[in-house]
């Protein structure tokens, strides 16, 4: 759910998910945690 902090949105349209950088997860910055993508953008 952290790469798609609009889950619930995509779900209802279908849309696809973000793939998580799993090199970025838990690493103590912004980066991985807020700079997913939402769907509008």
């Amino acid at each position: 759910m952290i790469a798609n902090p609009d889950f619930v949105e995509r779900l209802k349209l279908e849309a696809p998910l973000n793939t998580p950088d799993k090199n970025t997860i838990y690493t103590g910055g912004a980066e991985g945690y807020t700079d997913y993508p939402f769907l509008k953008e």
